[in-house]
């Protein structure tokens, strides 16, 4: 065979660059820095990945690091915008062929650069083979195949995303190029195989024309305009190509004669022969042949020459065969070989799933309403038919008749059950206690609150008769200022009670209606007492039967009836307490684990409507189970109502069963009636001792706010006469009358630090010990009272005498930074608690 090299293509150069920096800014603004931890370690393995592609020499133990490599790039281009506007990275590459540099910010060109480096790797790893080996040349058609599999993968990237400024190894036409040339060689690694295992020269013809298919389209590319001139100037390769295909041409034609003379067509095997001949002229006379491969082709120019002397000559002596004219058609191919994929890391794990883009998080969270309002729709659907199912049962009251039924005393279990914990809880009589703390709590609350009004009504009275008869000189603050927050509180709260009152007169109500019932069943000690509820008539002869008289109910159609119902009521309770939630349940699980984010990554957001709906299918198997559910309650319920309808007409026959109807239904509303105000009761208790604490706590922060302000309205008159004094003589301030009170009693005591004297006790009422004292319960926010009420400071101490400054005036008794705005600042603060 000829000593014609293989095609190694060269690799890309490259600078090295610190991917790490600006994708870790990125990601702490982003994100956060808990997530950027979470990366830290692997953002330095894909930095270090880099840097050994960039150093590493020809090995195959580094084709594992280009495809981590490449799948790290994958990820990084779906989550993060590493462009020239946001994550700012320099690709600095060098061409291939012609070294230009060529500068790129974007993961695509990174990519591409890799993937070409990839694809020259293989070519020459395949290049350096061993061919003369069976493995050797078994791996260097491996080889071969999947660097024309990594630059048809190339191109296609470049036909989908041009590279702008691309360089000559970045057009599509070379990668084309490549392509060919590679899968040439890959086939002649399997012509070579085949021509050692002695394969017929036929089959040897159509592998080997394969071969020179795939160079010539080779050659075709590289002799384009855009690309001869570099690569003719930077490589050998068209040369070689060109001395290739004519050498191996010829050898298919010597290899078709020698084919067509063992079949006895010696025209053709003439015609072959004369077209290898001309093959081999024309190469020599239009290729200058490197004297390295002279040798090969003058062996090959002897070895025809003499092949078709010796066919020529007996063809015309012998065979007198007519030797058709060559036709391209007559060299047929067999190709063996294909553009391999990338190889894949199994066991890969994407390091970086985790960062999610914003748009796709945003598409995420529709996705979720969506979900949750398939699950929100399905659990109103379950809800409803299970009211539905419900309902109907209630109505029919199947249960409670057949259990009567087959009851000693004609009530049913659990309706025995239900009289027996009304009277283990109290009964009517604690409905009667707590009807009566209900109205005993609501009667306090009332009049804590209207003392507390009546508190600030007075004060406010006062202030507005005082600041009228001195006019500009009651200079302290109007009181509808500073009562203006407790104003509002309790107008809330009145609010509320007024509510509550409404509340409590709808109970009240039901209470009258139902209390007879209920008292009943509270003193009632067996069921014969409980026949009498009502005005029923004498004891029911639930033993008959025993007695030698037939019940009426013995009768074996009757009995088939109360089976099938017995049957059919505990299937649909199968569908509604067991099959129905578990599937409810599945439905929950499957929408709690369902997170698509990671599948949007990278998806237009024009087309996340359609992974939706995709994703969406999931739920269906289980939505489809549920209305199977459905449909059988249906028909359940429609064979319940038929059988139904036949035990009822049975019953009426009977005046026994019509009593005990009766009678159930009257204690079923007497234990539900209970339950009901019961469950009433105890929230009224519980609201108004909650009220209580807030209004108790209301009343102090009032009381101490008129305090406050009785002691600063003395201070202010004690001012204002002082001055009035100092300018007309003593005498006219002695016994000076300080105006109207309103009713309000204070006298020199308030002076001294003792409680004013308009309290109705003379003190404030939280120096007295409020009747009833409610339990310290914490729960105002409850009923949305306001918050609670600061803590109470002691008396005051005794007011001292006016200072006075120079010339006996009184010292700072109008400065509005002094005392009075000091007390006042108190009571426009928060709340103390």
């Amino acid at each position: 065979m000829s000593t014609f090299p293989m095609i190694a293509v060269p690799s890309k150069k490259t600078e090295k660059i610190d991917l790490v920096p600006p994708i870790q800014s990125f990601i702490l603004a982003t994100y956060g820095n808990l997530v950027l931890q979470d990366h830290v370690d692997h953002l330095s393995d894909f930095n270090q990945m880099r840097e050994v592609l960039r150093t590493h020499e020809r090995s195959e133990q580094f084709k594992d690091t280009y495809t981590k490599y490449l799948d790290f790039l994958n990820s990084l281009e779906l989550r993060l915008p590493i462009n020239e506007s946001n994550i700012k990275i320099p690709f600095i590459w060098f061409d291939a062929v012609i070294n230009k540099k060529l500068v790129r910010y974007t993961i695509p060109y990174e990519r591409n650069s890799v993937l070409f480096n990839f694809g020259a790797l293989y070519s020459q790893l395949g290049a350096i083979q061993n061919r003369d080996s069976e493995d050797g040349v078994k791996k260097a058609s491996f080889f071969f195949q999947t660097a024309a599999g990594a630059f048809s993968t190339l191109k296609e990237n470049l036909l989908n995303q041009p590279i702008d400024g691309s360089t000559l190894d970045f057009m599509p036409e070379f990668a084309s190029a490549l392509i060919n040339l590679m899968l040439g060689q890959a086939q002649e690694c399997f012509f070579e195989k085949a021509q050692k295992s002695r394969m017929k020269e036929g089959i040897l013809a159509k592998l080997l024309m394969q071969v020179v298919e795939y160079y010539e389209a080779g050659l075709h590319l590289l002799t384009n305009p855009l690309l001869k001139s570099s690569v003719e100037k930077y490589l050998n390769w068209i040369l070689l190509t060109q001395l290739k295909v004519g050498y191996l041409k010829a050898s298919v034609h010597h290899l078709s004669a020698i084919s067509a003379h063992e079949t006895d067509k010696y025209g053709a095997e003439v015609m072959h022969l004369s077209m290898a001949i001309n093959l081999l002229d024309n190469l020599k006379k239009t290729v200058k042949i490197p004297v390295e491969h002279q040798e090969s082709i003058n062996k090959l120019s002897a070895v025809v020459a003499k092949a078709f002397s010796v066919a020529n000559s007996e063809n015309n002596r012998i065979y007198h065969e007519p030797v058709p004219t060559f036709t391209a058609n007559m060299l047929e191919s067999k190709s063996l070989v294909k553009q391999l994929p990338l190889p894949k890391q199994p066991d890969f794990r994407d390091p970086f799933a985790r960062l999610i883009p914003i748009s796709a998080l945003h598409s995420a969270s529709v996705y979720t309403e969506r979900k949750a309002e398939l699950v929100r729709k399905e659990m109103n659907e379950v809800e409803t038919h299970d009211q539905l199912a419900n309902s109907v049962l209630a109505n029919l009251d199947i249960t409670s008749a057949i259990q009567a039924l087959e009851s000693p005393t004609g009530i049913p279990q659990d309706l025995q059950e239900k009289i027996y914990n009304l009277q283990k809880a109290g009964g009517s009589h604690k409905l009667a206690e707590n009807l009566d703390t209900v109205t005993r709590e609501s009667r306090a609350a009332l009049e804590m609150l209207n003392q507390s009004i009546h508190l600030l009504d007075l004060e406010e009275n006062e202030d507005k008769d005082l600041r009228l008869k001195y006019g500009d000189r009651w200079t302290r603050t109007p009181s509808s200022v500073l009562t203006d927050q407790l104003r509002k509180e309790e107008e809330v709260l009145r609010s509320k009670m007024s509510q509550a009152a409404k509340s409590d007169e709808f109970i009240r109500r039901k209470y009258s209606e139902d209390i007879g019932i209920i008292t009943t069943l509270t003193n009632a000690t067996s069921a014969k007492e409980l026949l009498e509820v009502r005005g029923l008539a004498a004891p029911l002869n639930f033993s008959s039967s025993s007695q030698g008289n037939p019940h009426p109910f013995d009768d074996p159609f009757t009995k088939q009836i109360v089976s099938e119902l017995k049957e059919k009521k505990q299937q649909i309770d199968t569908l509604i307490t067991i099959a129905r939630p578990n599937l409810l349940a599945q439905l929950k699980h499957l929408a709690e684990r369902d997170d698509i984010s990671s599948n949007l990554v990278g998806k237009l957001e024009a087309h996340h409507d359609q992974v939706f709906n995709e994703e969406l299918e999931k739920y269906q198997p289980i939505l489809n189970q549920l209305r199977e559910n459905y449909a059988a309650q249906e028909n359940l319920l429609r064979e319940i109502k038929i059988l139904n309808e036949k035990f009822v007409s049975l019953k009426i026959t009977d005046k026994n069963a019509a009593q005990m109807g009766e009678l159930i239904q009257i204690i079923n509303r007497g234990c539900n009636s209970f339950t009901e105000l019961d469950n009433f009761f105890s929230g009224g208790i519980k609201f108004y001792r909650n009220l209580i604490d807030v209004l108790l706590k209301l009343k102090h922060r009032t009381e101490d706010l008129v305090f406050a302000r009785k002691t600063e309205m003395q201070e202010l008159l004690s001012a204002i006469n002082y001055k009035q004094s100092y300018s007309s003589g003593p005498s006219q301030s002695q016994n000076q009358n300080y105006g109207p009170t309103n009713g309000l009693q204070y006298n020199s005591a308030a002076s001294s630090g003792a409680p004013p004297s308009y309290y109705p006790q003379g003190q404030p009422q939280h120096y007295q010990q409020y009747q009833p004292q409610p339990p310290q319960y914490n729960y105002s926010s409850s009923i949305g009272a306001p918050s609670p009420a600061p803590a109470y400071a002691p008396a005051p101490a005794p007011a001292p005498a006016p200072t006075t400054g120079q010339g006996g005036a009184p010292a700072n008794t109008n400065n509005p930074n002094g005392v009075l705005s000091n007390m006042w600042s108190y009571f426009s603060k928060e709340p103390r608690t």
